[in-house]
Parts: C-alpha cells; sequence; structure tokens
C-alpha cells in the first residue's frame, strides 16, 4: 500500500468524502490511538481547533476552575482515574482509557491556569497551580494515581516552560517574599519539571521583585540548595 498514490487521490476528493472515509478510520481506531490523533494526549488536532475558536475571546472563570481544581486533586488522591491490570508480553504498552482522560483534563486544567495567569487573575492562578504541580509530583514519585507501565509527567502533553513561566509570574505578583520563597524552594528542590535546579531557580528570579529575590536567595540558602548562578547550568 502506496501513502503517497493514496494522498495524492484523497487530495482531490471532497469534503464529504474525506469526512467519511475520516469516520470509518476512527471506528478502526483504538482509543488510545484517538487520542494521540484527535485529543490532547500526544495529538494536537483538536487543540489546533479550539484555540482557533479561542483566539480574541478565551476567557476562564478563575473560581469555577478553582473549584474544578480542588475537585480533580481529591478524585486524583482518592483513585478514581486508577485502572490496573494485568500486564503480559502482548498489553504492556495499552494504555487505559482512565489513564489518558486523566492526562488530558490536567493538560486542559493546566493550559486555562496558564490562561488565568494572562488575564491578571494571579491569586487564582496560584490557587490552581498548586494543586496541579502536586499531583505532577505525587505522579513523578510513584504515587498510584494513574497506572502506566513506566509512569511519569514526561507522558503529560502540556507546555511546561509556559506553565512554569506562568506559574512564577502569578506567584510573584501575589505572594508574599517569604511565601514566594518557600514555594519555589519546595518546587526546586523536588525538581517538579525541571531538568536543573538552576532553570527553576532562572524563571523565577526573572518573575520576582527585589524584596522576594533576596528573600529566595535567603531561603536557597537556609536550605543548602544549590541554586542560581553559582550552580552553573546543567
Amino acid at each position: 500500500m502506496d501513502k503517497e498514490i493514496i494522498f495524492q487521490a484523497l487530495a482531490d476528493q471532497q469534503a464529504p468524502v474525506l469526512l467519511d472515509l475520516l469516520s470509518r478510520v476512527y471506528d478502526q481506531m483504538t482509543d488510545e490511538q484517538r487520542h494521540v490523533v484527535f485529543g490532547l494526549h500526544g495529538g494536537k488536532v483538536l487543540q489546533l481547533f479550539a484555540d482557533e475558536e479561542k483566539q480574541g475571546s478565551y476567557e476562564v472563570d478563575g473560581e469555577l476552575l478553582r473549584e474544578a481544581v480542588d475537585e480533580f486533586k481529591e478524585a486524583s488522591l482518592a483513585g478514581a482515574y486508577w485502572a490496573a491490570f494485568n500486564v503480559n508480553s502482548k498489553n504492556y504498552m495499552q494504555v487505559p482509557a482512565e489513564t489518558v482522560e486523566w492526562l488530558d483534563r490536567l493538560a486542559e486544567m493546566l493550559g486555562d491556569t496558564c490562561v488565568l495567569t494572562e488575564q491578571g487573575d494571579h491569586a487564582l492562578a496560584v490557587a490552581c497551580f498548586g494543586p496541579l504541580f502536586m499531583l505532577i509530583d505525587e505522579l513523578d514519585r510513584g504515587t498510584e494515581i494513574v497506572w502506566f507501565e513506566e509512569r511519569g509527567s514526561w507522558r503529560l502533553d502540556a507546555d511546561k516552560i509556559r506553565c512554569w513561566h506562568a506559574y512564577m509570574t502569578s506567584l510573584a505578583a501575589s505572594a508574599t517574599p517569604e511565601k514566594f520563597a518557600q514555594t519555589v524552594v519546595a518546587l526546586i528542590r523536588r525538581r517538579v519539571w525541571q531538568s536543573s535546579d538552576t532553570q527553576g531557580y532562572e524563571a523565577a528570579i526573572r518573575a520576582a521583585t527585589p524584596a522576594q529575590r533576596e528573600q529566595l536567595d535567603a531561603e536557597l540558602r537556609l536550605q543548602n540548595v544549590h541554586a542560581g548562578p553559582s550552580a552553573g547550568m546543567l
């Protein structure tokens, strides 16, 4: 079956024909394949369409999002998305629908929380980022939230750099120097989404006020965490 020949033929077809073919393809796919191609987890098709619709009019209700995040956190820690099964040589790559749903919801909530930062709703953004980053940390620690053969936040399809910078921006805009320093150091120590201590530190410093920077450096020294310019980039 020659892919080039097939797609040359498809290029001349009208939308109804292509949609019918796409429907038949969809029906033949597994849940995981559908999410990879059409969903947030791995693929970008639906997200691209959503972004086009949201441009210029996309707003997030911070209070509703905070309630949804809190409910999601409690459900996650209570095992609502945990769906383990007996692994063998044939199914070890299988991903349960509950796991895919959890990844999709977490990615969507992170994206919406970044919008809160962009809207200037910094206190609500921090209230949402906190539980979401906690769930990411728990996943990396091995907590049984969702099932994977190899669990880890690397499976989450979200813009990690955007989320980290948004969190630092909202935290700096709403927290006291003491709270800012304590939160950032805790995240750096656990390396939540950071490949090195200095990456987390430098983003925090760029967002911080002078007082927050001073307090952050003092907290790093107090906890003997090696971050900042003297640590060097890894």
